[in-house]
């Protein structure tokens, strides 16, 4: 399978079995070897200029014109109540402890 990119930046893992590829359209895109498609990363708002592994592989780094930079978590692929639940960890205390937030919103993580 060929992969056509057009003016993308890319940046093999340490591992050398994924490639990451970063576009003008803001995506970063995560390849196997053989050319298939792992992940879409599309948050960033303008062309994607940088990419960069962590070496241990678990982390990429992308940084875009939209003055962004993002670190993403690449070998964690969590579904939606995975992602609600790590949320509502994290934010749990300051939803049901701030005086700045209204009454309904304290329960939201219940």
């Amino acid at each position: 399978m060929r992969v056509k990119v057009v003016k993308s930046k890319s940046h093999f893992n340490p591992q050398g079995n994924t490639i990451a590829t970063a576009s003008e359209n803001g995506t970063v895109k995560l390849w196997k070897q053989d050319g298939t498609l792992q992940k879409n990363l599309d948050l960033h708002k303008d062309e994607v200029s940088s990419i960069s592994f962590s070496r241990d592989g678990k982390t990429l780094l992308s940084g875009s014109r939209d003055k962004s930079v993002i670190l993403w978590n690449i070998q964690q692929d969590l579904s939606l109540d995975e992602l609600l639940k790590l949320g509502c960890d994290w934010a749990g205390d300051y939803l049901k402890n701030n005086s700045g937030v209204s009454q309904s919103d304290r329960y939201l993580c219940n």
